[in-house]
């Protein structure tokens, strides 16, 4: 298992109200902004109370934060300024395909998949007439079917097509 082997982790749970507010596009950054910026302050506050510390100061350290796709999340380096952490000590980089090139974007997705199953599993329980444990969310034959005979969800993003064409018709 990934966590297993992972000094750390968090995932992020973007809900859809928000993601139809925003785009699909800017939830996402804001999920990875999220994740990153958590992870880097437990490490940076990791660093500054190590009984290394003397040794190791944090305007020495440097962090490579890797991101799957074509650009990085906006950080917001102010709230590292109270560790004493520079905006040059972060390399954020985005590479595409990124989860074939790195093993730690792969990890990443495993696990942004496995919670996300977890999530369907959790509302098919709840919902067992919509199928989802089989089309995991999925614009699917199956799913819009099961929209169409038992109507949209809350959890159902409004600004995707499939809904929001659904949504016109009730």
């Amino acid at each position: 298992m990934v966590q297993q082997h992972a000094i750390g982790y968090i995932i992020a749970d973007i809900p859809a109200a928000v993601i139809d507010q925003v785009n699909i596009l800017q939830a996402t950054m804001l999920g990875m902004r999220l994740c990153t910026e958590s992870l880097l302050e437990v490490i940076f506050k990791s660093f500054s109370t190590a009984e290394n510390a003397k040794s190791t100061s944090l305007n020495q350290l440097k962090v490579e934060v890797l991101f799957d796709g074509n650009r990085c999340p906006d950080l917001n380096y102010d709230s590292f300024k109270k560790l004493e952490v520079a905006p040059f000590a972060i390399d954020c980089q985005a590479w595409v395909k990124g989860d074939a090139r790195h093993t730690s974007i792969a990890a990443a997705s495993i696990l942004a998949k496995v919670s996300r199953d977890e999530s369907m599993y959790t509302l098919d329980a709840k919902y067992p007439e919509y199928g989802i444990a089989k089309h995991k969310g999925y614009p699917t034959r199956a799913h819009m079917a099961a929209i169409e005979k038992h109507g949209i969800l809350p959890m159902h993003r409004r600004s995707f097509a499939p809904v929001r064409k659904a949504l016109e018709i009730q």
